[in-house]
C-alpha cells in the first residue's frame, strides 16, 4: 500500500520539487490520509503505536522514492517522542493534538558555535546560557505548527545534559 502510494502520488513530483527546492504541502496529503504521520505515536495520544522496527520498514518504502519526503513525515513523531520523554503529560497532549490531525512539527538541536551536533557542547555555563523559545528564528520551512528545541545544559554531562524546550 505505502509503496504503491509513493510510486503513484509522490514519485511523479520528485524531480520538479528538487529543481524548485521546495515541496508543496499538498504533496503530503496522501501520507497523512494514510496515517503515516501517526505510526510511532502511542495510541493513547491518537497514534497507531507501531514499533520502531515496523515504522522503519514503512518509511524505507517512502525513502526509496524520496528521502526528504520520508524525513518530513518522520520528524513529526521524532519531535513528539522527545516531548513524551521530557515533557509533562499536558505538553504531550497539546503537542499530539496539533500533530495528529495532520499538522507539521519540527525538531531542532541547536546552540551557538556548535551547529546541529549537541553532543560535543560549546554551551556556556547555565548562568550565561541563552534560553531558546518558540519565538526563536527558525531555518526550516514555515509549514510547521509546533516546534521542539534541544539544548545542552552542561559540558560535563555531555549527552545526559540535554534539555528539551517543548511547546509551552
Amino acid at each position: 500500500m505505502v509503496r504503491n502510494m509513493a510510486e503513484k502520488e509522490i514519485k511523479p513530483h520528485v524531480a520538479e520539487c528538487d529543481e524548485k527546492g521546495e515541496c508543496p504541502v499538498e504533496l503530503f496529503k496522501p501520507s497523512i490520509d494514510m496515517g503515516l504521520h501517526l505510526l510511532e505515536i502511542p495510541e493513547e495520544y491518537g497514534g497507531e503505536g507501531m514499533s520502531f522496527e515496523t515504522t522503519a520498514m514503512v518509511f524505507e518504502e517512502l525513502a526509496k522514492v524520496d528521502a526528504g519526503y520520508a524525513d518530513t513525515i518522520v520528524t513529526n513523531f521524532v519531535a513528539l517522542r522527545n516531548v513524551i520523554l521530557a515533557g509533562t503529560p499536558e505538553q504531550v497532549r497539546r503537542f499530539a493534538d496539533v500533530v495528529v490531525p495532520g499538522n507539521f512539527a519540527c525538531f531542532a538541536i541547536t546552540e551557538p558555535g556548535v551547529g546541529s551536533d549537541a553532543g560535543p557542547s560549546a554551551l556556556p555555563p547555565p548562568a550565561t546560557a541563552t534560553i531558546i523559545s518558540s519565538t526563536a528564528q527558525r531555518h526550516s520551512r514555515q509549514t510547521e505548527h509546533v516546534q521542539v528545541f534541544m539544548s545542552v545544559s552542561s559540558k560535563q554531562t555531555q549527552k545526559r545534559g540535554k534539555k528539551a524546550f517543548p511547546p509551552l
